[in-house]
């Protein structure tokens, strides 16, 4: 997960949702951030401060679930990073999160704000490995037609029709 200061991310909330999860299996919950850790970070967990963008590369793809837990925001960059890198994904509906997993079919989705779900979603999502690759797979799959070439593409054919 990424461990962000803005309190709209939902640190805390991501951190609720892993503790129940972890009294019934093993999980190493990995972070990082552009910013120092806190003292709310819990015990035993695998802080990467400032990784390069190859190390996050290896990072996402270690990994068996990316959680994103924000209240709001557009589009929290990290779900479609990890969806590229072919990792299952468990997040909050917020921004573009929808339109990138064909509203969840590519990801675990839980409804913002609602920190029972995210922990129900998450325990499964560790526990269901087949549908963990296949949410994977699916978005993964879906994450690549978002490329710069078709963004620059669909806004120019936006241009020409306004001109």
């Amino acid at each position: 997960m990424l461990y962000p200061p803005e309190h709209w991310k939902r640190v805390a909330a991501a951190f609720a949702a892993v503790t129940p999860v972890r009294r019934s299996r093993p999980v190493q919950l990995v972070a990082f951030s552009s910013f120092p850790a806190g003292d709310d970070l819990p015990p035993e967990t695998e802080f990467h401060l400032r990784p390069t963008r190859e190390e996050l590369r290896r990072l996402y793809s270690s990994l068996d679930v990316f959680l994103c837990a924000s209240l709001t925001e557009t589009g929290p960059l990290t779900v479609p990073e990890a969806l590229a890198c072919g990792v299952a994904v468990v997040s909050t509906d917020v921004g573009n999160v929808s339109l990138w997993t064909a509203g969840g079919e590519g990801a675990f989705v839980v409804p913002p704000g609602d920190g029972q779900a995210l922990m129900q979603v998450l325990d499964r999502a560790l526990a269901d490995e087949a549908e963990r690759r296949r949410r994977a797979a699916r978005g993964r799959e879906l994450v690549q037609a978002f490329t710069w070439e078709r963004a620059t593409d669909a806004f120019e054919a936006i241009l020409r029709r306004h001109v």
